[in-house]
């Protein structure tokens, strides 16, 4: 008599991994888009909260100062705390406090050159992934959005998704600048 061996052939498992591998890729790329839009999200909070307390802090002047100085905004807590880094003393040169962005970059605070009565924050190192999100959540609230070097959304227009795409995926990385008024 022939005994029959029962189990699994290694096609049967090979298959089975395949389909377990599959799923793993599939949930594991969903989370990542939710961490993504949280982070982009709390992000977006920030620049906000950051823009809302640059117009409080200045409401007492008809325009915004030529320079904004950074030791004015750390100091009387303008940018979020999570946001100030402190440069290490090397040799002769004393540490220094800055601004550092939420994703490591610089964030720069410069009044519109030509518009005393407006100002932009310029956020850099800002992820490919994460900019498309951050420009369609903060398209309603700023003058203009400028990711890198192009307009996505221009002066009293609308977000032009198009080319935010297109911008927010040309490199790694990418800088985004929001412009204000001064409530």
């Amino acid at each position: 008599r022939k005994s029959r061996q029962s189990g699994f052939t290694l096609v049967e498992l090979g298959i089975v991994l395949a389909l377990i591998g599959i799923g793993l890729f599939f949930a594991i790329s969903k989370m990542q888009e939710t961490g993504d839009a949280s982070r982009a999200q709390n992000v977006a909070n920030d620049i906000s909260t950051t823009v809302n307390n640059i117009q409080r802090f200045y409401s007492t002047v008809n325009e915004f100062p030529s320079t904004f100085s950074q030791s004015d905004l750390i100091n009387n807590k303008v940018v979020p705390q999570k946001w100030v880094g402190t440069t290490p003393a090397v040799g002769t040169t004393p540490a220094t406090t800055t601004i550092v962005g939420p994703f490591g970059g610089a964030v720069t605070i410069t009044r519109v050159a030509t518009l005393t009565s407006e100002a932009s924050i310029k956020i850099e190192n800002v992820p490919s992934r994460i900019c498309s999100e951050m420009g369609r959540l903060m398209a309603d609230g700023y003058r203009t959005i400028t990711v890198e070097t192009t307009e996505v959304k221009a002066v009293n227009g609308s977000l032009d998704i198009g080319a935010l795409g297109t911008s927010c995926s040309s490199a790694g990385t990418v800088s985004m600048t929001f412009r204000f008024q001064k409530a």
